[in-house]
């Protein structure tokens, strides 16, 4: 059986088109459409994640706290902060400093890893967690979750 000429031309043309849309599946631009027609690369950036602001002023920071991570997480909003003091100091500073501030204390546990309190005022609810930091020996770990109730 002989095959025509136009028959593997087509074929060619066919599998020319398939193979030239197999190019790379990662693309690094997107295009626009000029007023000419024609299609222009477009710089693709990646969208930046939102910071949350302070701390609110009724919810106290340990003296000298440095602050290393804020950010959203499911639950509301996460700070983390270390500083150079003993656990004891930093549990006394914040089970004084909460209520003076309005807060109702709502859970205290204390154990021998750090220790976990949760306030509440208004429609708000503060998780906070002190621990020794696991790295240096005088300093401690202040994790403060701000939720909405």
């Amino acid at each position: 059986m002989a095959i025509s000429l136009a028959r593997v031309f087509f074929i060619s043309l066919v599998l020319a088109v398939f193979l030239a849309g197999c190019g790379s599946a990662t693309p690094t631009t997107n295009k626009a459409t000029t007023p000419g027609g024609l299609m222009t690369p477009v710089p693709v950036s990646p969208t930046a994640t939102p910071k949350p602001g302070p701390l609110p002023a009724d919810i106290p920071v340990y003296p000298e706290a440095q602050l290393l991570v804020s950010q959203y997480i499911t639950t509301g909003i996460l700070y983390y902060y270390t500083v150079v003091a003993s656990l004891e100091d930093v549990t006394s500073f914040y089970t004084t400093q909460m209520p003076n501030q309005g807060w109702t204390q709502k859970l205290d546990e204390e154990g021998p890893q750090g220790n976990l309190y949760v306030y509440t005022k208004d429609t708000r609810s503060v998780m906070l967690s002190l621990a020794p930091d696991p790295n240096e020996a005088k300093k401690t770990d202040i994790s403060i979750t701000l939720s909405n109730s």
